[in-house]
């Protein structure tokens, strides 16, 4: 058995890790993702996690929190301090200099919409602190201001289905969860834009959690791939060990016990996970490989 199909179907399996029931498909345009009509929730694609200020005064950050009940089940009460409004500014010119079109330079040129996010509860909006173009930049709120370049953002198709990134125009960097993390109270922050990258995908619709996979898989052998997976069924997986490019995929929403996962420099995948559980122990894959998660 190849090592490099074992590891597809481990892929796979991880894909299944932490599954939530999304059904919007990729768009062509991000700006087809997002209601900019309404307030939405701002959720992150890795931890399910929703984001609100940390008080009502400007300059305080914006912080990870779990999603509030009306998040998770539409029509109970919500709280609307994690509710935002992506707000049409209009066309805005990236490089910041409207008679210089710098398209051919690989930035974007005209035609793209600025947003301000503005929060329901305090009115403020997110801002990058000090005008930073920097990584790790916190991301703060503060008043609404659509000539404050810092405060202005802008949309991109995400790096799985039915998700966006969200950029600012001063910077160009992406809003991200700092480390990643799931926790409580996760810094906001921007940080410079990569692939594949859960903390920095979004939606704004919640989708419940089913498994986590993340952690180290094996076929038996010395080496193992490791899976970052998202509570809303994506997964990136880490082929390092094996010097092969890394993988992604996704829970087969037809089936909750079933991953896909594509492996660019082999193919695509499936894999059945089991035992049902919230942490599965063991992934049967489609080249006839299995998978066994280590302690």
């Amino acid at each position: 058995m190849k090592i490099r199909r074992g590891i597809a179907g481990l892929l796979a399996c991880v894909a299944t890790s932490a599954m939530i029931l999304v059904a919007t498909p990729l768009s062509a345009r991000a700006d087809d993702l997002l209601d900019d009509h309404q307030h939405m929730p701002l959720i992150n694609t890795g931890s399910a996690g929703c984001f609100e200020p940390t008080g009502g005064f400007t300059g305080l950050p914006v912080q990870q929190r779990t999603c509030s009940p009306g998040v998770i089940r539409p029509g109970t009460n919500g709280r609307p301090i994690q509710y935002y409004q992506f707000q049409d500014q209009g066309q805005v010119d990236l490089n910041d200099q409207g008679w210089f079109d710098c398209r051919w330079l690989g930035c974007i040129g005209r035609g793209t919409t600025g947003y301000l996010i503005r929060n329901l509860e305090t009115n403020l909006c997110f801002d990058v602190r000090d005008g930073s173009k920097s990584d790790w930049a916190v991301v703060q709120q503060w008043t609404c201001n659509k000539n404050a370049r810092s405060m202005l953002w802008y949309v991109q198709p995400g790096d799985f289905p039915g998700m966006f990134k969200v950029r600012n125009f001063n910077s160009d960097r992406c809003l991200d969860v700092k480390g990643g993390s799931w926790a409580e109270g996760a810094q906001l922050q921007q940080y410079h834009c990569t692939s594949n990258n859960l903390a920095q995908n979004f939606s704004q619709k919640f989708l419940e959690l089913r498994m986590d996979l993340n952690g180290r898989w094996t076929d038996g052998s010395t080496r193992s791939a490791v899976v970052s997976s998202g509570r809303f069924g994506h997964i990136v997986i880490d082929m390092s060990a094996f010097n092969r490019p890394a993988a992604r995929g996704q829970f087969d929403f037809a089936d909750p016990t079933t991953i896909t996962v594509n492996f660019p420099d082999d193919g695509t995948f499936t894999g059945k996970v089991s035992p049902w559980q919230v942490s599965p122990t063991r992934i049967t894959w489609s080249n006839g490989s299995v998978w066994a998660k280590k302690p």
